[in-house]
């Protein structure tokens, strides 16, 4: 049996086109043209998706205006449409209009968020997840993130959309699979903790309240666009297979590190197993490139441009000499072929009996020196015992103007006093110490938090020119002096 919803009932014009759509429903409400599913019982799974399907449309020829009007540059519409359905479903649930059925089967729902885990992007993850952002029953009068909570979900007050509810059951199942990356487990809490985050302040008077407001206008749909649209840009790279699931290597070792102390968390599992740390310079570039897209969301567009300040460059004298205290710059590194062997005790370990030498190549090593890059000279030596030939640089400053110090060259270094006195203070010159970096030995080390400050405050267009900077002299950068002496050599060692 057909059921032909009735637009002119709730518009009271006349002249409504009604035409059969399963796949694709849609209400076009500027041209009267409403495309939906005609009948109710599922002939897979029962449940009568076409009524709500109905409802909702409707809904959206009740509240949804007919155009919406001028956009913002870098708004995308389809981030509007994604908040408008957070809106309308909120709409319906406030005046008791039923949401008692899922828009869709279930068993597709988990399978398709399956797929979108293992293949697509944080922005596609994202969209998925808005698409059923609301609840089937208000509840309480004020917002409660109980439902996204897996511990809290089933005695929350109020309940999740069918949708919603299967697709976080599907990702908190993935998760606890103990298949995937640390890092991708990162990307799925970012996407369930952003969806609740819009969903919040579309329908409450302000997340800082969560009380439910008694009015939601579309201008308020176009506002948080602005915010969603810049997430969809920044985070619409799709991952690589090895960034998404563990090898089965890895597999073992997290399960190994889980039948010996099953009390661990899972976040603890991951570090006794050594899968929450940056095990490459390939997965540096990925935590680098993710740590670039959290920094921008950070940041504000402006309307000025970033103003740097000038910079000095300080050559103070190195007093400490660690020239008895580190190799010089060649080491012998062990190989399975060669001509002489002085290896004969690797026979039995890796057959690498033979050895020949190798330069160690020093390069330059950047450290932002503005708050919380804390090193000593002991962090230097270490790092100069790795790559000898190794220039160190340091900058930071104040006002209108900085300071780049070459604190250690050739051997030397300068005192601890020299370090302590000159660490602190603002940023200021990130810039102009990066076009310094750009020109010196590689290969080329920024060691920074990313939180770049120029005179006049921080933008986003302040940090895109460090990053294009960075690109364009292949400078790597490290989050602290922990991890330059944990990768100084890999990154300066020149087969």
């Amino acid at each position: 049996m057909k059921h032909r919803p009735f637009p002119e009932i709730v518009t009271g014009e006349l002249d409504w086109e009604v035409f059969e759509e399963n796949d694709r429903p849609r209400t076009d409400v500027t041209n009267k043209k409403m495309y939906v599913p005609l009948d109710d019982d599922c002939h897979k799974c029962g449940e009568q998706h076409g009524r709500v399907i109905r409802r909702h449309e409707l809904a959206h020829v009740k509240w949804s205006p007919k155009s919406m009007g001028k956009l913002k540059k870098g708004v995308i519409e389809e981030a509007v449409h994604l908040l408008e359905e957070i809106r309308v479903n909120h709409l319906l649930t406030k005046y008791e209009i039923p949401m008692n059925a899922p828009h869709k089967c279930l068993d597709e729902v988990k399978a398709n968020t399956r797929l979108l885990v293992e293949k697509a992007s944080v922005s596609e993850l994202l969209k998925w997840c808005l698409a059923g952002a609301f609840f089937r029953n208000l509840g309480l009068y004020y917002f409660n993130g109980n439902a996204y909570r897996k511990n809290y979900r089933e005695h929350a007050k109020n309940k999740l959309s069918y949708e919603l509810e299967a697709t976080l059951e599907a990702i908190e199942d993935f998760i606890d699979s103990n298949t995937l990356t640390s890092s991708r487990i990162k990307d799925l809490e970012f996407v369930i903790e952003q969806t609740r985050y819009f969903h919040n302040a579309i329908v409450t008077v302000s997340t800082k309240t969560n009380a439910y407001a008694s009015k939601i206008s579309f201008q308020k749909v176009k506002k948080y666009a602005e915010e969603l649209s810049n997430i969809l840009a920044i985070y619409n790279e799709r991952p690589e297979e090895d960034e998404v699931l563990l090898s089965a290597e890895q597999q073992s070792k997290l399960k190994e590190v889980l039948e010996d102390d099953d009390e661990l968390s899972q976040e603890e599992a991951y570090e006794e197993a050594g899968l929450d740390k940056a095990m490459s310079i390939k997965e540096l570039h990925r935590r680098n490139k993710s740590d670039e897209r959290k920094m921008t969301l950070r940041y504000q567009e402006k309307s000025d441009a970033p103003h740097w300040g000038k910079m000095e460059i300080h050559t103070p004298s190195c007093t400490i000499n660690l020239s008895n205290k580190l190799r010089q710059g060649y080491t012998n590194v062990p190989k399975n072929y060669g001509q002489t062997p002085n290896n004969l005790q690797r026979y039995c370990v890796d057959k690498k009996v033979f050895s020949r030498k190798q330069k160690i190549y020093g390069g330059t090593v950047l450290i932002d020196a503005s708050g919380s890059m804390n090193f000593d000279g002991q962090d230097i030596l270490d790092v100069m015992s790795e790559v000898p030939a190794v220039t160190i640089a340091m900058y930071n400053g104040h006002g209108s103007g900085g300071v780049l110090r070459i604190i250690a060259r050739n051997g030397r270094r300068v005192s601890d006093d020299y370090l302590y006195k000159h660490s602190g203070f603002g940023n200021v010159v990130d810039l102009p110490a990066l076009e310094w970096l750009g020109k010196q030995e590689p290969k080329r080390i920024w060691v920074s938090d990313m939180q770049v400050v120029a005179a006049n405050g921080t933008s986003k267009e302040a940090l895109r020119q460090c990053i294009d900077v960075v690109k364009k002299y292949n400078i790597m950068r490290l989050a602290d002096i922990k991890e330059v002496k944990q990768f100084a050599k890999q990154l300066n060692v020149l087969q």
